[in-house]
């Protein structure tokens, strides 16, 4: 499969993204000139430690996608039985297509060009609500969730002060990348530049905000 060919069909997932982008998630390419990468915000889900924080991330396909999945990884600290150290994501849907040699999961679970980055996110939304520690990528941060759950959620509230953006309440409305170029990591800086501490933690991953009238 061509890079022409992966890259109309991100481009069709971009547009569908823009026209009805998912409750709390906002992704798309960092720059028209390359569709194979992608930069993500994920708002934490309510009711779990990682509610009212926004999580950067990067998604960088493969050329024969949608063949096979991306990769996706968390530009900052995440501590999450379903999440390596280095931030790269561990779940069933990013995982190549077929059966899998361990036996952890069904082909059904598995990657297949039917699914989407729509879903990718969305499951990894659902991943930080219900980590899966059957085969944990951070086996220490999944005794912890099954053993010491106080412990594991404070874990992560601290981890998720580095790891993410902490707003508060979050306005979806204003992080949806708007085009080429100003993408979802832009909009962010944007939009909600102005707090402390996500200014701190964009610019520990690189990424440097400005002035804003939206106030966290």
């Amino acid at each position: 499969m061509s890079t022409t060919v992966a890259s109309k069909r991100l481009f069709q997932e971009y547009k569908a993204l823009l026209t009805s982008p998912p409750d709390g998630i906002t992704a798309g390419p960092v720059t028209e000139d390359d569709l194979l990468f992608w930069e993500a915000l994920i708002q934490g889900p309510e009711g779990t430690p990682f509610e009212g924080g926004i999580f950067p991330a990067e998604l960088r396909f493969p050329k024969d996608y949608p063949l096979n999945p991306p990769k996706m990884k968390f530009l900052g600290e995440i501590w999450h039985p379903n999440v390596y150290a280095n931030g790269e994501v561990c779940i069933s849907i990013l995982h190549p297509p077929g059966d899998d040699p361990n036996h952890y999961e069904s082909a059904s679970e598995r990657w297949s060009p039917i699914q989407s980055v729509e879903k990718i996110l969305i499951s990894v939304m659902s991943m930080l609500a219900e980590p899966n520690d059957e085969s944990p990528a951070n086996v220490e941060a999944a005794k912890m969730w099954r053993e010491r759950r106080s412990e594991f959620e404070q874990r992560v509230r601290q981890g998720s002060q580095n790891g993410g953006i902490f707003l508060g309440k979050v306005l979806q409305s204003q992080a949806k990348p708007l085009h080429f170029g100003y993408s979802a990591l832009s909009v962010a800086k944007g939009y909600f530049g102005a707090s402390a501490v996500a200014s701190k933690n964009l610019n520990a991953v690189g990424i440097h905000v400005k002035e804003s009238k939206y106030r966290a």
